[in-house]
């Protein structure tokens, strides 16, 4: 193999090449490539490649690229099935398995399919459960039979790999009897995840999940949730190796549970069936997180804050390293709890988390929102927050009340600023939507939007908006 170079080509022509050469790559790195890529008998090439060279280079290159995925079990160990003809990749599929194998044994496989490739029980039968001793990740859109298929296996079949396993299942006909233990018994499964229709019960979910770093039990659109005690169990079972939980809560009807630690958890979401204050004060009563750095807490009916205030204050006291914090909103008027927010009750949750950077309060009316402020701007609570998310019932006036406790507390020697954004939710508001204000509206428009824009030249960007998220 041979490097030549024209000597009547002009220099800048060679300059032109060292930038756009072949595969975009400069004349130093293709000659290694070559060297690389082609044997020491290839018949020659010419560096810049004429027309001839670059077609021969591409060849070995690509039959050098062949070669070493060939070669390369590992490299055929995750599957992705996108299509709902799956027959027809029946062969194929069959091919990459047999190419992740070597001399010393079967490499462990991954596998996912997409919504759209929904496995029924032929596919599970086929694609899945002849290699659950390969399986090592597993996350699957499953239809109902299949999903029954999987959690009742008779006689059971083994998974002594599996390590991630994932089922998404919303097609459910009929209340369903899913049994965990015989499926997981000797799994070293570190992260597991249902996400179900309604509706669904799940038992044998108390046995040893010593590896379990993450767990997620979500019912989207069910009726049935999972029950406290059930949650209980697992979180007893899972010890200190647990680090991140997102969870559906049944309303309870347990006793008081004995108090855990899970002192390796730093994420958890919770998603409450109802506002039932019982629940929510009887879940937080008997954890203790103190790695806890992420809550969020949603319930599509609304949070009963005022009521669960104690049990919360309870919790931030064994829990005082939470940065982000996040609340749903409270519970419409006539639920038979306080849809307002007890802001006093606000401002005593705030001083126990002085590492604070992300709040999301209450989304519902606060009986007054300016001891909050005050604590915020002005009395040193939560000074490392950078982020604020707030529902008010005028949202102009808010405005202005930020802007002078912002100036008051600017002109406090040795202040430094956090808090870089606020986000203020007005439902009523008009002047937030699309359409433009009245004349006699305008001027207050007008004076607010040039407080916004001053805030902003100071360092504090707020946002006003009328949308109060329900999903929450």
């Amino acid at each position: 193999m041979t490097s030549t170079e024209s000597p009547t080509v002009p220099d800048v022509e060679v300059t032109r090449h060292e930038e756009k050469g072949l595969l975009s790559l400069s004349n130093d790195i293709l000659l290694g490539v070559i060297q690389y890529c082609l044997a020491d008998d290839s018949e020659s090439v010419e560096i810049p490649p004429n027309s001839h060279s670059q077609h021969l280079i591409l060849c070995h290159i690509c039959h050098t690229l062949r070669s070493i995925i060939l070669a390369s079990p590992g490299l055929w160990t995750k599957f992705t099935l996108t299509t709902t003809r799956l027959g027809q990749h029946r062969d194929l599929y069959q091919e990459w398995l047999s190419r992740a194998e070597d001399q010393g044994g079967s490499y462990p496989i991954s596998m996912e399919n997409r919504e759209e490739s929904t496995f029924s029980i032929a596919e599970l039968n086929e694609l899945v459960l002849p290699y659950s001793d390969r399986l090592l990740r597993v996350h699957l859109y499953l239809t109902y039979e299949a999903l029954e298929r999987l959690f009742n296996l008779v006689p059971p079949i083994p998974f002594p790999r599996l390590a991630n396993f994932s089922v998404i299942c919303s097609d459910f006909h009929q209340p369903s009897l899913l049994d965990v233990e015989p499926l997981f018994r000797g799994s070293p499964v570190k992260e597991f995840a249902i996400d179900l229709g309604p509706p669904v019960l799940v038992r044998g979910l108390g046995i040893s999940w010593a590896r379990l770093k993450v767990l997620r039990l979500i019912a989207s659109r069910a009726r049935f949730y999972f029950p406290i005690s059930w949650i209980h169990a697992i979180f007893v079972a899972c010890g200190a190796s647990l680090e991140s939980c997102s969870i559906s809560l049944e309303p309870t009807t347990d006793p008081d549970l004995p108090r855990i630690s899970l002192p390796s958890l730093r994420d958890l979401t919770i998603h409450f069936r109802d506002p039932g204050w019982k629940t929510q004060a009887g879940f937080f009563g008997f954890l203790s997180l103190p790695s806890l750095i992420s809550l969020e807490l949603k319930s599509p009916d609304g949070l009963a804050f005022n009521e669960v205030c104690s049990a919360l204050k309870s919790f931030f006291h064994r829990s005082p390293n939470i940065q982000q914090l996040r609340f749903a909103r409270t519970v419409a008027p006539g639920s038979g709890f306080s849809s307002t927010v007890n802001s006093t009750e606000v401002v005593n949750i705030l001083t126990l988390l002085p590492r604070l950077r992300v709040l999301e309060l209450p989304k519902g009316p606060h009986t007054n929102i300016m001891p909050v402020l005050e604590a915020i701007l002005l009395k040193g609570v939560c000074t490392d927050l950078e982020a604020l998310e707030m529902v008010v019932n005028n949202g102009i006036q808010a405005v202005r009340v930020i802007q002078v406790l912002w100036n008051e507390s600017a002109a406090m020697a040795g202040e430094e600023r956090s808090l870089s954004k606020i986000t203020i939710i007005d439902p009523k508001s008009w002047w937030t939507s699309d359409g433009e204000p009245s004349l006699a509206e305008e001027s207050e428009v007008a004076a607010c939007r040039q407080i916004l824009r001053e805030m902003r030249d100071a360092g504090l960007v707020i946002t006003l908006s009328n949308s109060l998220d329900t999903d929450s």
